[in-house]
């Protein structure tokens, strides 16, 4: 009988694509509005940050972060 092996790496890889579904974090990163789709790339990210077109943020050191409140009154705002 042949065993069929799974990749035990794959079961936490959907855990936190199902989690970034469902933000329960209170402060996101670039990188975590980029995977909920906010922002297309980093890049983008820093772009629009430079111009004034992003959720407002706080600068802690050279961490940028981002209040799930000012989230979602950033994509309120960008809807209408």
């Amino acid at each position: 009988m042949r065993r069929i092996r799974t990749n035990p790496h794959r079961k936490k890889e959907e855990k936190e694509i199902a989690n970034l579904k469902k933000p329960t974090k209170e402060f996101f990163t670039s990188r975590d509005l980029v995977r909920l789709g906010v922002f297309s790339s980093d890049d983008e990210a820093y772009e629009a940050r430079k111009r004034g077109r992003s959720p407002d943020y706080y600068k802690i050191g050279r961490r940028v972060l981002y209040s799930k409140d000012q989230i979602e009154a950033f994509l309120s705002r960008s809807k209408e």
